[in-house]
């Protein structure tokens, strides 16, 4: 535990070799937002496909999709229009309810 606290004081992670998979995490918050909210959006969607077959474990799941891409869009919102975060925030808290 103190080896991980020194390496966070010391910002260890300036100090590694930067490999391909790491150059996001050095890219700006705003050039990759709108992909994370879209990856999200879009595993969401994909769990919600024939949800009138849906048994409550796959409503459940598609409730925890829901959850999560609710989670990053309100992390990330303050990057957007307000108005359109609050709107979108809102339908999906109502769809999050109606699924229990």
């Amino acid at each position: 535990m103190l080896r991980l606290l020194r390496w966070f004081v010391a910002r260890g992670w300036r100090d590694q070799e930067v490999s391909e998979h790491a150059v996001v995490l050095l890219a700006p918050i705003i050039d990759i937002a709108p992909d994370l909210i879209d990856r999200q959006h879009r595993k969401a969607c994909k769990r919600g496909k024939r949800f009138e077959e849906f048994t409550a474990a796959q409503r459940h799941r598609l409730r925890i999709a829901l959850e999560h891409l609710h989670y990053i869009v309100e992390f990330l919102g303050s990057l957007f229009g307000k108005n359109r975060i609050r709107t979108f925030v809102r339908c999906l808290k109502s769809l999050q309810d109606d699924l229990g």
